[in-house]
């Protein structure tokens, strides 16, 4: 309604769901302006109500909604926010353009979609790294995505080299909170790759307690031979006269020793561990 009233015809418009593009062009005839200047002086607050994403008669000053002008020379206007994008040309830059022409106005509209669309990706692939970086559960997927993120931001500034183009990227990015994503991304990767050093170091641990016991129960035989029987000799014992009874009872009282030897070495990383339990609130 607004474009209805305030401008009485557009020239052309597409619309994104969500964070949105706009682009209007006017009518040489009606009320647009030969400059982009003239235009945003005659309908700053149009442009205005637009990036702020309402209508109202009540509205003191919808100016105040309005960005800086990003177009470098006085053929169209072009303005991003975080919650849209404006592009508005001028008469004189639609007259410009005609030699270029096409049915469709793509002359008008192609260049300016495609950079938006490669603002709109780059933020869009750091959500899908945040949101990915909840899932890792090994190193190597945090420093696989650290490393992506390096590439991104490498690609990212390498995205083009012209100068108003570049300025106009970073600017929108900008105005996306790009940085302070990019920023929770490191934190969630730091805050992953603590978790999984923590997690692989109680893998080991498990994993080094068992071998203990087995080698423990491994040595039963050895110990029951070399340790036990001549021990049992020289304190002076009384000695079973079947070999396998006396055997069954070296064994035994090598295993009760190997156990309680295993036993007080793991206590202490046992306690550790209940102690780290009872201080992680994701396991309480």
């Amino acid at each position: 309604m607004l474009l209805t009233s305030e401008f009485q015809k557009s020239i052309w418009t597409f619309l994104r769901v969500g964070w949105w593009s706009l682009a209007l062009g006017f009518d040489p005839l009606r009320q647009g302006a030969y400059t982009a200047s003239e235009n945003q002086r005659r309908y700053g607050e149009a442009f205005g109500s637009i990036l702020g994403r309402f209508i109202s008669p009540y509205a003191k000053s919808p100016r105040q909604y309005l960005p800086k002008d990003l177009r470098s020379f006085d053929d169209y206007n072009a303005y991003i926010t975080s919650a849209a994008s404006l592009w508005v040309w001028s008469n004189s830059g639609i007259q410009s353009q005609r030699e270029w022409a096409d049915p469709n106005r793509g002359h008008l509209i192609y260049e300016h979609q495609a950079v938006m669309e490669l603002m709109e990706y780059a933020y869009m692939l750091h959500r899908s790294l945040l949101e990915r970086a909840e899932g890792y559960a090994e190193a190597n997927e945090v420093f696989a995505a650290r490393r992506a993120l390096l590439r991104l931001q490498q690609d990212m500034s390498e995205a083009s080299h012209f100068g108003e183009i570049s300025d106009l990227l970073d600017y929108g990015w900008g105005e996306l909170k790009l940085p302070e994503l990019r920023g929770r991304i490191q934190e969630a990767l730091s805050l992953r790759e603590a978790e999984t050093r923590v997690s692989e170091g109680r893998l080991t641990a498990r994993v080094g307690q068992t071998l203990t016991v087995l080698f423990g129960l491994a040595a039963v035989p050895t110990v029951a031979k070399l340790v036990v029987q001549p021990l049992w000799a020289l304190l002076g014992f009384p000695r079973p006269i079947d070999a396998a009874a006396f055997q069954t009872i070296a064994n035994v009282l090598s295993f009760v020793g190997i156990g309680l030897i295993v036993a007080v070495l793991l206590k202490p990383l046992r306690f550790r561990q209940r102690y780290l339990a009872g201080r992680d609130p994701e396991r309480r």
